[in-house]
């Protein structure tokens, strides 16, 4: 379990980084960030890599045994199948009140302090990643600085030139120093250029507007262009039963949904670990992957048509829990089922040759 999980963790996390670092390189991502990025993004999908570690980790134990004749050991000691279903069920227990907890507090605090640190980088992005003596593109293209000295915290930049398309205008701005300031009255953001001159012309045209200033002012972001737009995986679960729509039941559910895969895909591997197929043991690899597969989409199928109002709230994501769970049934009878299945054949047979 543990090395499935840290072998899952390392792989996502590594994914993680190298997208956080090409949106370094971009500049749309400061270095300092990254770290805190993909913290809490792993807290977050902890409650995605713990149900399918746990499932693989029993299904490959499970697989041992069987393999070594421990589970024919036990079995002849007189402890069934039962025996073996109940210490899953003890371990999965365990595991799905620690992804209850995530699931349902730190997951959404994880998420919201990810879009927190995701809004800075936005509002940065347009001064971040600029580095002494190499060109930097902003604003999609519609801007372009260069600078020849950057402080060490990266606010104060010295012998800028920039380069601004706004509308059917061009404008071009040599400055001496430029740095960061925010007006605590309005809450905007601007970068001040100070000791430098201010081309401006029309693409086309010969007239140009050439001014020559102390302190130039350039507005990046106003209090207002900040969205406060919030994620539904952010809001606290305390405060997502208070709604009644679609989208929070939606998100009530799949929260909900994390913990009882923790405990019913444990029980379902239990039972596929029992499946005899010859010489082809991968076989019952695979059949997990397909059911797994199956019930992941399953579920994520049920979340958007909840969400569109397409399901009820009363079905929601319980149906794809409940065709899991006569899956397990089936497998758990399947014995039972084989030999009266035998027995009628062999009833049939004696008839027969009467």
């Amino acid at each position: 379990m543990f090395t499935i999980t840290m072998l899952l963790v390392v792989m996502y996390g590594g994914i993680l980084f190298a997208k956080y670092l090409a949106d370094v390189a971009m500049g749309a991502l400061a270095t300092a960030l990254i770290y805190k990025m993909l913290a809490f993004k792993l807290i977050e999908k902890l409650t995605v890599l713990l149900p399918v570690s746990l499932y693989v980790a029993v299904l490959i134990a499970l697989s041992c045994m069987r393999r070594d004749s421990e589970l024919m050991a036990i079995f002849a000691s007189g402890l069934g199948p039962s025996f073996i279903l109940g210490a899953v069920l003890r371990f999965a227990l365990a595991f799905a009140l620690v992804v209850g907890l995530i699931s349902f507090y730190a997951g959404p605090w994880a998420r919201s302090e990810s879009l927190q640190l995701r809004a800075q980088a936005i509002k940065e992005s347009d001064i971040t990643g600029i580095a002494a003596g190499r060109f930097k593109e902003f604003s999609k293209g519609n801007g372009v600085v260069y600078v020849d000295q950057v402080s060490s915290d990266g606010r104060v930049m010295r012998d800028v030139f920039l380069q601004v398309r706004e509308r059917d205008k061009l404008g071009i701005l040599t400055a001496k120093q430029a740095q960061l300031e925010t007006d605590e009255s309005s809450g905007g953001r601007f970068v001040v250029f100070e000791e430098g001159r201010h081309y401006e012309r029309t693409p086309g045209q010969l007239d140009y507007k050439v001014t020559d200033y102390k302190r130039y002012a350039m507005l990046i972001e106003s209090a207002s262009d900040v969205s406060t737009a919030v994620s539904t995986r952010a809001i606290p679960t305390s405060v997502l039963w208070h709604y009644d729509q679609a989208k929070y039941a939606a998100e009530l559910q799949s929260r909900a949904a994390k913990v009882l895969a923790c405990i019913l895909l444990p029980l379902l591997a239990a039972l596929l670990s029992r499946m005899t197929l010859g010489r082809r043991q991968h076989a019952v690899f695979i059949i997990a992957i397909l059911i797994y597969v199956l019930y992941i989409n399953l579920l994520e199928i049920s979340i958007h048509m909840l969400k569109r109002g397409e399901l009820p709230t009363y079905i929601g994501l319980w149906w794809a829990h409940g065709a899991l769970v006569i899956v397990i049934a089936i497998l758990y009878y399947f014995p039972v089922l084989r030999r009266w299945w035998k027995g009628v054949g062999a009833r049939r047979v004696f008839a027969s040759k009467a």
